[in-house]
């Protein structure tokens, strides 16, 4: 969950990609406190929002290489 808030937060990265971890964080958790919080819910649905963690290992290889380096302002002095 914090990698997700720092993702959105960050603006280098996509911010859709922060959120797709936030999803999946928050699913991970509940999937896996699940049975000492809810044991008579079934959360085996779950599993399919854990994809999110592939869609990040995707845009890692795949796009984050063709992100340029961010231009810092220089102060005049």
């Amino acid at each position: 969950m914090m990698l997700a808030w720092l993702i959105y937060r960050s603006g280098y990265i996509p911010k859709w990609l922060g959120i797709v971890l936030a999803i999946d964080g928050a699913s991970w958790s509940i999937m896996e406190s699940g049975p000492y919080l809810l044991p008579g819910i079934d959360l085996s649905f779950l599993f399919v929002a854990t994809f999110g963690e592939l869609i990040l290992l995707v845009w890692l290889i795949g796009w984050s290489t063709r992100l340029r380096e961010p231009i810092m302002n220089q102060a005049a002095s």
